[in-house]
């Protein structure tokens, strides 16, 4: 029972850590991080990603990171290819894209 039960434990770390990948380090706090993004001076990635799905037609995130505070690096899969986005937490405006 117990390599089963280790068995399950390690499958679900696997899957457990692409989901930690996409949050980046900031030089804000978690929670000032939460408050920056209800008080509306950033975008949630949530919001950011729908952004990017209407500007490229649909795709999905493979990761992000906080660049600066006010800038996520997300990488971009649409149709097979990855694009680099520099993206402004700000606004959504993409500032740089690669690929």
């Amino acid at each position: 029972m117990k390599p089963f039960l280790a068995i399950c434990l390690a499958a679900s770390l696997f899957t457990v850590t692409p989901a930690f990948a996409q949050f980046g380090q900031t030089n804000l706090l978690p929670q000032q991080e939460r408050d920056a993004v209800r008080q509306g001076r950033l975008l949630s990635l949530g919001e950011i990603y729908n952004m990017m799905r209407e500007r490229y037609r649909g795709g999905q995130p493979v990761s992000a990171q906080m660049l600066d505070g006010d800038r996520y690096l997300i990488r971009w899969e649409v149709q097979g290819r990855v694009k680099e986005l520099v993206v402004s937490a700000r606004n959504g405006q993409v500032l740089s894209e690669r690929g």
